[in-house]
């Protein structure tokens, strides 16, 4: 996990690379607008059914708000929060459970199954090679 003292060596870290794609699922920063145009594909999966529930604390704001549905979206990344063009979107009925299981089937079951699919669309619409 990279934390507060380690973010803009993050960010130079990611400046310098030259990769294809640049998966981020957890990370706790706003990726700068000019590490987003380096030239690899930015791509966030994020814990809600967007554009509900955008920044940190989707999870625990929508069980607060009592929802019965939620899920994880993976979206390609811009300067603003959880705002991109959504590429998958995967949505779980939690109706009735408690905000530990909650999490657990969103990051156990739903967002790898949907990382996933989102990989093969962008692979199949020539975004990846």
């Amino acid at each position: 996990m990279v934390d507060e003292e380690d973010r803009e060596t993050a960010f130079d870290f990611l400046r310098g690379q030259n990769s294809q794609l640049v998966l981020s699922a957890g990370f706790p920063f706003i990726i700068p607008q000019d590490v987003l145009e380096g030239g690899a594909l930015f791509v966030n999966s994020h814990p809600s059914l967007l554009p509900a529930y955008k920044g940190r604390n989707a999870i625990k704001e929508a069980f607060k708000d009592g929802q019965n549905y939620t899920g994880v979206t993976v979206h390609h990344m811009v300067a603003a929060v959880d705002a991109g063009e959504t590429i998958v979107q995967e949505r779980a009925c939690v109706e009735g459970m408690g905000l530990d299981d909650i999490y657990q089937l969103l990051f156990g079951d739903v967002e790898p199954r949907t990382i996933s699919l989102a990989l093969t669309k962008l692979k199949e619409n020539g975004q990846l090679h």
